[in-house]
């Protein structure tokens, strides 16, 4: 794979990586609690809640004082509770793990866990956490307001069952990184109207493609009512790229458009190609679809040889409303919205349990992250899923992908329309963005993408495939360690 310069430059945010007291924190900590868009937003609370937030084993303390402080000082109560003692999970059993274990991704659905026999590291497990969460607001009456878990919402709402209205957002705030960066500078409003300016496009869609330098290559069709389903079912800071994805939260996020019964189904076709998940990173791997479902795997160092044994051992279950026999479908390719995202470097390679050390990255605008297995909440899967022992949720990622261009055809005039062009994504550069940017400062800089990984081939000097591709972990710790000098921002 040749270099070239049609790819946005490598570049970090040289923000601070380490905070001598909590003072430091509190600009960001303050702005944090006024967000009320987006994912994680504090901002939403009232000085009548009651707030419990749930941190994972890896909090940074000096962070979860910080918002806690900023809430009192609006009046909040606040209280922070670790996971382990709403898992009951002894927090010195658990063991360290590193973005080089991207396969340890496959612990995070105990389901996935006994099918393939997989035992020992100890992990912290965020699904664990939010089918923990039912008994532990039983127990705790005074809270009636929970946020939790670094993704997976619409998850955590539904095992909360009868307090799913207590659930307020996913808890983000774990590292110094995030309140020293520009993330809470990004305003709402800009946000909801980039998200809102999509979904009306998707509303319109007929036909979808999308590729990646990396070497995925995908396409499917879409129906006007998978459409109508896909623009109305999303959620902020997670746009979901794939109508099948809406079409199975609906049941969750949107009731009155769910149709029991009735699965609409897309039929994906190409190949999906990548190095990395939401725990770290592995060698090259590609995923062959057919009928929206992966037949094929090459590479993908351990956690690719997981996934064929998974592929093997799920290939004759049949999900009720699934077309074909097997688990591995594609069910996610979702969204980042927001450009001040960026791969975090302090808890990266030192992390407990499934903490999705790596999950951060995926947030900024233009990523995508491709989900696999199924994702349902259909009555019929369900009760198929509970009684065969098997996941109806996404078991991992075939890859977070950094350079995408997704084309969409329009149904009614047969144009096709960039959403994503070359990992930047449009909507940023539209005119009334832009216009709605400039009221909070210089439009350039808030609208500009943070974080550019450099990859070698594609918008860096080298071999793709033989510094990058076998081995994406050491290129990653030079690049962090700053030692690849033309990557703008980085400490030198």
């Amino acid at each position: 794979m040749s270099i070239t310069l049609q790819y946005p430059v490598p570049r970090q945010p040289a923000y601070p990586q380490k905070v001598a007291t909590i003072k430091d924190l509190m600009p960001g900590a303050r702005k944090a609690v006024e967000r009320r868009i987006g994912r994680g937003a504090l901002g939403i609370l009232k000085p009548s809640d009651h707030v419990v937030i749930i941190y994972p084993p890896i909090q940074n303390e000096m962070v979860l004082k910080a918002i806690l402080e900023a809430l009192k000082e609006k009046g909040i109560a606040a209280e922070g509770v670790g996971e382990h003692e709403v898992t009951g999970q002894p927090l010195e059993n658990l063991t360290k793990i590193s973005a080089e274990d991207a396969w340890l991704e496959l612990h995070w659905r105990k389901e996935v866990t006994k099918i393939l026999n997989l035992e020992p590291p100890v992990l912290s497990d965020e699904t664990e956490v939010s089918r923990s969460l039912k008994a532990f607001m039983d127990r705790n009456p005074k809270y009636n307001a929970v946020y939790v878990a670094s993704g997976g919402r619409p998850y955590v709402r539904f095992y909360m069952a009868e307090h799913a209205s207590k659930f307020k957002d996913s808890w983000i705030y774990t590292n110094c990184e995030h309140l020293l960066s520009k993330l809470e500078d990004f305003p709402g409003e800009l946000q909801a109207s980039i998200e809102r300016k999509i979904a009306d496009l998707l509303a319109k869609v007929s036909e979808v493609r999308i590729s990646d330098p990396q070497g995925t290559d995908i396409s499917f069709s879409v129906t006007p009512e998978e459409a109508r389903v896909w623009s109305n079912v999303q959620l902020p800071s997670h746009f979901f790229l794939y109508p099948s994805q809406s079409i199975g939260m609906a049941h969750i996020l949107r009731p009155e458009f769910a149709q029991p019964g009735h699965k609409a189904f897309c039929r994906a076709e190409g190949v999906i190609a990548g190095t990395s998940n939401h725990v770290g990173y592995f060698p090259h791997m590609k995923c062959y679809l057919r009928e929206g479902q992966i037949y094929k795997i090459e590479g993908g160092g351990k956690f690719g040889d997981k996934l064929r044994e998974w592929m093997d051992k799920t290939k004759d279950v049949h999900y009720p409303l699934y077309p074909n026999p097997g688990n591995l479908y594609l069910t996610e390719v979702a969204l980042g919205t927001v450009p001040k995202f960026f791969r975090r470097r302090g808890d990266l390679f030192e992390s407990h349990g499934i903490l999705f050390a790596n999950v951060y990255e995926r947030q900024r605008s233009g990523v995508i992250h491709w989900g696999i297995g199924v994702d349902e909440y259909d009555p019929k899967v369900l009760e198929y899923a509970n009684e065969k022992g098997l996941p109806n949720e996404h078991i991992g990622h075939a890859a977070h992908t950094y350079f995408n261009t997704y084309e969409v055809k329009l149904r009614d005039t047969g144009e096709w329309v960039k959403i994503i062009d070359k990992g930047h994504l449009t909507a940023l550069d539209g005119p009334e963005i832009r216009s709605m940017a400039a009221k909070h400062g210089d439009p350039d800089d808030i609208l500009s993408e943070d974080w550019v990984p450099a990859i070698p081939g594609i918008n860096f000097p080298g071999d793709y495939m033989r510094e990058y591709g076998q081995n994406p972990v050491t290129w990653i710790k030079k690049e962090l360690d700053g030692q690849l000098p033309a990557t703008i921002g980085v400490p030198q």
